[in-house]
This record gives C-alpha cells, sequence and structure tokens, in this order.
C-alpha cells in the first residue's frame, strides 16, 4: 500500500500490537492480490515491494480511533487529517475532503476523503445502516492510489472490490478516478432504500377501508415516516457532498492540459449528483405519501366518532321529545289537582240508598280548572319562546367575550 519512492514513515509506539488489516493490491500485469498484513509491514513498506497501482485496505475506524500508534500510523504514512478522527467526524452524517501533500522528496499527492450514509429498511421495525467510509491517496509521480475502506461490512467488502475491478489505467493518471465508481454504488444503495420506503407506504395506501370502528396503527405508520424522513436526510447530505466534491474537482482541473480525462471523470460525477437529486424528490413524494395516510387516518377516526356524536345526539334529541310529551301531560293535570286541593272539595258522593250523587256546585271547578290549566299552559309557552331568543344572544356575548 506505500508508495516505493515514498518515505516509510517511522512509528514512535510498537505496531505490533495493532490489528492486522485485509489488503488487496492490483497492477495490470497480475490483476487482484489479496492477503493479511499488520500495521508494521504495511507501514515499513515491507510487504509489497513496488505495490501495485491500486490498493486497498479495509480497517474498523473505532478500533483505530481506540488505539494511540494506529492514528499516528496513518496520519503518518496516509497523511491523514487529525480532524477526520475526531469525535465530531465520527457523529457527522457526511462529508468530503481535499488536501494536497507536498513530501520532503519533491512528491506530491493528494488526500481525498468522502463519507456516505444509506439506511436500509426490512420492515418498519428492522433497519441496518450503510456506511462508506474511504480515504484515499493519489501520489502524482507514481500514479499510485490507495484506497482505505473503513467500517465496511465484511458482506459488503466483495462488492467493495467490484467497484476497482480492471481499473482503466489511463484514467489511473487523475486522482478523483475511483469517484465516479464510489458513486455508482452509492446510488445503488440510495435507490434500494428509497424503493424500500415507496414498498412499504404503498401496503399502507392499499390496505381496505375498516369495517366498523377504523382502529390504524399510528405507531407503524409513524415508524414508516420517520425512515423515510432519514432515507431523505442522507440523500441530502449525499447531494451536498457530490456539490462540494463538483468544485473542487473543477478547480484542479482548469490548470491541467489534459482536460479530456478530468472532462470525463467529472461528467461521470455530475450524472450521479443528477440521480440522487432525482432520488430526492422521490423521497420527497414517499414522505409527503406517508404523511398523508396518517391524516387520513385521523380524519377516518374523527369521522366515525363525529357520527356516533351525532346518532347520540339524535338519540337525546327523541328522549327530549319525549320529555315533553309527559312534561305537557304531567302540565295539563296539574291545575286541576291542585284546585281541587285548595278547596277540598268533594263534588261526588255515594251511599247505598241513594247511588251516585253530583254536588250542584260541580261548575265551580270548571271555573278555576279551566282558567288557570290555559293559563298555565301559555306562561310555559312564552317563558319557553322567551328563552330560546335569549340564547343566541348569550352565545354572541360569549364567544365576543372570549375572544377579546
Amino acid at each position: 500500500m506505500m508508495s516505493h519512492n515514498q518515505a516509510a514513515y517511522t512509528p514512535k509506539g510498537n505496531p505490533r500490537c495493532c490489528p492486522a488489516l485485509d489488503v488487496s493490491e492490483w497492477d495490470t500485469a497480475q490483476g487482484w492480490r489479496h492477503k493479511k498484513a499488520d500495521l508494521h509491514q504495511i507501514l515499513s513498506g515491507d510487504s509489497s515491494g513496488h505495490g501495485g497501482l491500486v490498493s486497498a485496505g479495509f480497517a474498523s475506524a473505532n478500533v483505530v480511533r481506540e488505539c494511540e500508534p494506529c492514528r499516528e500510523f496513518f496520519i503518518g504514512q496516509f497523511r491523514m487529517p487529525t480532524s477526520w478522527w475526531s469525535d465530531y467526524s465520527r457523529k457527522s452524517n457526511g462529508y468530503f475532503g481535499c488536501q494536497r501533500s507536498h513530501s520532503p522528496t519533491g512528491h506530491d499527492s493528494f488526500e481525498t476523503w468522502a463519507y456516505f450514509e444509506i439506511k436500509h429498511i426490512e420492515d418498519a421495525s428492522q433497519y441496518h445502516w450503510y456506511r462508506l467510509n474511504t480515504f484515499i491517496q493519489w501520489n502524482a509521480a507514481t500514479r499510485q492510489t490507495v484506497v482505505l475502506a473503513f467500517d465496511i461490512p465484511a458482506a459488503v467488502a466483495p462488492r467493495f472490490l467490484e467497484l476497482l475491478t480492471t481499473p482503466d489505467p489511463h484514467t489511473l493518471q487523475f486522482p478523483f478516478w475511483f469517484y465516479p465508481h464510489l458513486l455508482e454504488e452509492v446510488a445503488r444503495q440510495q435507490e434500494a432504500a428509497v424503493w424500500a420506503i415507496r414498498d412499504q407506504v404503498r401496503v399502507v395506501e392499499k390496505q381496505p377501508p375498516p369495517e366498523g370502528r377504523p382502529n390504524p396503527d399510528y405507531r407503524h405508520m409513524h415508524d414508516i415516516a420517520r425512515h423515510a424522513i432519514h432515507v431523505s436526510e442522507t440523500l441530502d447530505v449525499a447531494a451536498q457532498t457530490i456539490q462540494h466534491m463538483l468544485v473542487r474537482h473543477g478547480a484542479l482541473m482548469r490548470p491541467t492540459p489534459d482536460k479530456y480525462g478530468w472532462q470525463q471523470i467529472h461528467s461521470q460525477i455530475q450524472f450521479f449528483e443528477s440521480y440522487i437529486s432525482s432520488l430526492r424528490c422521490r423521497s420527497s413524494s414517499n414522505e409527503k405519501r406517508m404523511s398523508n395516510e396518517i391524516q387520513l387516518a385521523f380524519n377516518t377516526v374523527a369521522q366515525y366518532d363525529a357520527s356516533t356524536s351525532v346518532k347520540i345526539g339524535l338519540a337525546t334529541q327523541s328522549d327530549s321529545v319525549t320529555m315533553k310529551s309527559i312534561a305537557f301531560v304531567t302540565l295539563t293535570f296539574l291545575p286541576p289537582t291542585f284546585v281541587s286541593a285548595i278547596f277540598s272539595m268533594s263534588f261526588f258522593d255515594y251511599s247505598a240508598d241513594s247511588g251516585w250523587a253530583l254536588s250542584d256546585k260541580f261548575w265551580l271547578y270548571w271555573v278555576f280548572a279551566v282558567p288557570t290549566t290555559l293559563l298555565t299552559a301559555i306562561a310555559w309557552y312564552f317563558l319557553r319562546k322567551y328563552s330560546i331568543s335569549v340564547s343566541p344572544k348569550d352565545e354572541k356575548q360569549s364567544s365576543s367575550a372570549f375572544m377579546v
């Protein structure tokens, strides 16, 4: 992984305690060669002689970050900025960086680093993060490229090497030659992430209308919405990262006489910028569709509850009519009963000799009972009419007072 013309970095600690790395090297004569090498062999230059035109190493950034000698080796050998190992870089959701380094031997190099996050979901409750964290050193004199891939899952490492399969020797003379291959993998993974969200949204959309009271699974729908937001976030960050990549690549491209190769790489990066932006639009559509389904679920429940309230109101209204009828009957018979109680009159008499006898003063009952009944009914009617006319005014005054 070390250029033959590059001075070896002298470690200050004991690198033999550091973990071994998976190393792959490629050249035009032998193709890919895979091996395991400890950090001491790699950094002292004992492992590869001249090295391949392309070297790829796989390591765990968290393991290296916790080992101070390891960090010093990577910083010294590959000119990695110390900020790359900081906590804020570790917690970042994506970035791109580039620098040009000068060595005492006069062999300049370009170091670039990029980080992408992709969220894959199996269903609303199961998901995993796919991370592409790379650091690339390109030697301007030897045209050798070192690709350091950090925290790549073991199952993904073979596919990562496919990105470097049979590199075009002509493109190796440009420091950004690897990024179109890397962005192709980013686009593939992001496309799968967006469509996984779309499939979950489609399942919710195709659910039949509920029979009876609706009981939507709000937790499930909000989980899908949360995943959709995360996917959109990673797409936004990826688009910004590619834009920064294009700006930096354009600045390096201007003073170069051989613009054809640069323009070819630049065009490929621009294509992936356009593709990621298009995926972002689809992801935004997924978010809006899921939000629409959640709103529909809320409205469906509210509509059902409102319908139930209307039925309860109608039943209450029917009961009110019945109670009014009972009250009217009571009102009709109450005044005569009251009059009878006042006068304690006995209008009927019965004896065994004469049988039933009716008092000649029975007319007094009707003289008092009929007018009092009519007066009571009239008073009730006007009192009810007055209360109905006053109620809207009171409501209006209460509403005005509330608004003030």
